[in-house]
């Protein structure tokens, strides 16, 4: 088991959410010594503050910061009695930092207004 307590940051692709928790895939990038990015996708389940803080308003396109993680394999045995493992990585504090949600009507009315005042 690993815990994760360095924040980092991920682009959010699908959200799938259930009574206890919710299922996401993720990705995040690392820089590499050349100045270009790896991206990886993870598949993860948010439980406890992150299922909180993430209920009924992460979406596709949210940008999350994840402020602690945990990282599992689980041995077990499957119906034809073969020994599997299965990785689990677990949100346990997120939050979002970009959401892709539209504006509001009264925020696209004062666009539209300061849009008009403009000379140009």
């Amino acid at each position: 088991m690993v815990f994760i307590s360095n924040p980092f940051y991920a682009t959010v692709w699908s959200v799938e959410t259930s009574e206890k928790r919710i299922s996401m895939r993720i990705s995040t990038g690392e820089k590499q010594q050349d100045g270009t990015w790896k991206d990886s996708n993870w598949w993860v389940a948010a439980t406890g503050h992150a299922f909180n803080a993430l209920k009924d308003k992460v979406q596709q396109g949210d940008r999350i910061r994840v402020n602690k993680a945990k990282i599992t394999n689980e041995l077990y045995v499957n119906k034809d009695g073969d020994k599997r493992s299965k990785f689990n990585f677990v949100l346990i504090d997120a939050d979002i930092v970009e959401s892709k949600k539209p504006a509001d009507q009264t925020s696209a009315q004062q666009t539209t207004a300061a849009e008009e005042d403009s000379p140009w």
